[in-house]
């Protein structure tokens, strides 16, 4: 790729779109974990017992 003004511009846009889209998937990771977590504790809750890992 030539590093012409306009592949340059190119290239940073697309850095930060790539910066937003990672940082959405790891909010998106850190909800499901909570939501994982979240579940993991109510099922414990019915289950207090059990030994799942």
């Amino acid at each position: 790729m030539k590093k012409t003004p306009s592949a340059l511009k190119w290239l940073a846009e697309r850095r930060v779109r790539t910066a937003r889209d990672l940082a959405q998937n790891l909010r998106f990771l850190q909800r499901v974990q909570h939501e994982i977590k979240t579940l993991e504790l109510g099922v414990e809750s019915f289950f207090p017992n059990s030994s799942r890992h």
